[in-house]
């Protein structure tokens, strides 16, 4: 009996180790699949980030270029500058600027054999700061309700008639500024403005919130002409924004010459009160090249047919656009990018830039380019 229970066979089986091994395999390749798939998915999600980043810095450069292009020779209604003060140029344009690093003093090198090894600058003053007269402008957009809009137009009216009785008289010379207003220094210069037109004069006294004014050169005590609302008054203060592109240190060791450094687009700081000496700030990254033309309505027809370089014997009364050419670059190498944006960007006819070039490649490699062009109308009159 002993014998027959030790004879017995049991039905118990276990895995064989090549089954096993069979089975690891096939996991082993099911994760490597996943993985595969989760780090491309990762891969492809953080280079479509820095694409989206891309254009919004775009798009947000374009759209402070252009409010300040359209600003540019704005003095109220009126179109024109004051005909009896020199207001400068509104729009400067620098050619061929050497991009330099963001101290403004020493030039990238790692462009020099680039294409576009220099970038243009861009320039725009316009009156930016003017005074409120008294009573303050009503905004019937800020209406609450149906019942009250009538009593804003009944105000908005006697504002009118207000201000329109201040500067009647041409032999008047003074005018009152609503409390809020900042009020102008003694023998600081001030235009008002209509849409007829407008004239500088001195300020010659300050008394409370009344403003008298007088000529440049003091020799005349009168508004010397008749103004009518909508009215403006203006400091002599002109803005002044200039753009350049600028090379940044992203490494830390110093300098802004290394594939990983990357390029920023730099603006006058808006918080700067002397505009004689105004510091460059930071405005947006990943801009690598721009360039600015002139439009040129040669036909009379109210439409640019010709984009030029600011030249010397360029018809300045012929220019009504400005041309804006973004050369944009994601900001941060990727290392898991073994290539670069295969395509030739065209900024101009004559300045093409293509990032996969042999002079180009060592400090493209990991990044991706977009083209980003508008054309601004301006005030031209």
């Amino acid at each position: 009996m002993d014998n027959g229970i030790m004879n017995m066979k049991s039905k118990q089986k276990g895995f064989s180790l090549i089954e096993i091994m069979v089975a690891l395999t096939i996991s082993l390749i099911l994760l490597a699949g996943v993985l595969t798939i989760f780090a491309s998915s990762k891969r492809t999600y953080s280079l479509q980030a820095e694409l989206s980043t891309l254009q919004d810095n775009a798009r947000f450069v374009m759209d402070d270029m252009t409010f300040g292009l359209r600003m540019s020779g704005y003095y109220g209604c009126s179109t024109r500058s004051p005909t009896n003060l020199n207001t400068g140029a509104r729009i400067e344009v620098e050619n061929n600027v050497a991009i330099k690093d963001a101290t403004g003093v020493s030039t990238v090198s790692k462009n020099t054999a680039s294409s576009i090894s220099k970038s243009d600058a861009l320039t725009i003053r316009y009156y930016g700061s003017n005074l409120t007269l008294n009573p303050a402008s009503l905004d019937l957009l800020q209406t609450t309700s149906a019942a009250s809009l009538g009593t804003v137009r009944e105000n908005l009216l006697v504002e009118q008639n207000t201000i329109n009785t201040a500067f009647a008289n041409p032999n008047a010379n003074s005018f009152t500024l609503d409390a809020s207003s900042v009020k102008p220094a003694i023998d600081s210069t001030i235009v008002i403005s209509d849409c007829g037109g407008s004239l500088a004069y001195k300020v010659a006294s300050v008394t409370g919130n009344t403003v008298a004014v007088k000529d440049l050169d003091g020799s005349t005590t009168t508004f010397r002409r008749t103004y009518a609302w909508p009215i403006e008054v203006f400091t002599n203060v002109t803005d002044s924004v200039r753009y350049e592109v600028r090379g940044v240190d992203n490494n830390g060791d110093g300098d802004a010459n290394d594939p990983e450094d990357g390029y920023t687009l730099y603006k006058t700081d808006p918080n700067c009160t002397v505009a004689a000496n105004c510091n460059m700030i930071p405005f947006i990254e990943g801009v690598q090249n721009m360039q600015v033309r002139l439009g040129l309505d040669t036909t009379g027809d109210g439409v640019p047919n010709q984009y030029i370089e600011p030249t010397a014997n360029v018809d300045a009364n012929r220019i009504i656009a400005v041309k804006i050419t973004l050369l944009m670059r994601t900001a941060n190498k990727r290392f898991d990018l073994g290539d670069t944006t295969e395509a030739k960007f065209t900024l101009d006819p004559a300045v093409i830039y293509e990032p996969n070039a042999t002079a180009n490649l060592t400090n493209e490699i990991g990044y991706r380019h977009r083209l980003f062009t508008s054309v601004i109308r301006i005030r031209n009159s």
